[in-house]
């Protein structure tokens, strides 16, 4: 089962799955030239054994942006039952060049600016980054933090990778 955090995570970023202003091209594969995009918790996938490497063929059809809860921790925050609540959700940011029949071009001709693509993810997290409305849980904000792009390790693979980190309060 998702853990709310995460669930959060990917209904926050659904309007750019969804999005066919990530249009590109007369690709045939895609309807309306749109560039798929996968949602995928990780901590219930296997599609995430492995490394980048290892997911080619599933990048070849789509680009993807997972997310998995890494930490979650409550703190007595003060006098009676008021607890501090902090949850960490790992999030990546994946695509494939488009001459290894992936979905990301720099040039934007055949598939989106893989820079383009993980802004839109950040900016859509940003625009709901006070009180996010996650079941169970009295968040105040959510903070991005440690932003890597580490598409340069890699010669046709893209990724970046940022935590989210959501901050409030707990009832306990």
């Amino acid at each position: 089962m998702t853990a709310p955090e995460t669930q959060w995570v990917f209904d926050t970023v659904a309007g750019i799955v969804d999005d066919t202003a990530l249009a590109w091209g007369a690709e045939t594969d895609v309807p309306d030239g749109a560039v798929p995009v996968r949602r995928v918790d990780r901590n219930e996938s296997e599609i995430y054994d492995g490394d980048i490497r290892t997911r080619k063929s599933d990048l070849q059809t789509s680009n993807y942006i997972s997310a998995a809860l890494v930490d979650d921790d409550e703190s007595h925050g003060g006098f009676g039952d008021d607890y501090n609540a902090e949850a960490i959700v790992a999030l990546r940011i994946e695509g494939l060049h488009h001459r290894e029949w992936g979905h990301i071009d720099p040039d934007g001709a055949d598939g989106i600016d893989f820079t383009t693509f993980y802004r839109r993810v950040r900016e859509a997290l940003q625009a709901d980054d006070e009180w996010p409305s996650v079941a169970g849980a009295d968040y105040h904000t959510a903070f991005l933090e440690n932003g890597t792009n580490r598409s340069q390790d890699y010669r046709d693979f893209y990724e970046y990778r940022v935590d989210v980190r959501l901050s409030g309060y707990a009832d306990s």
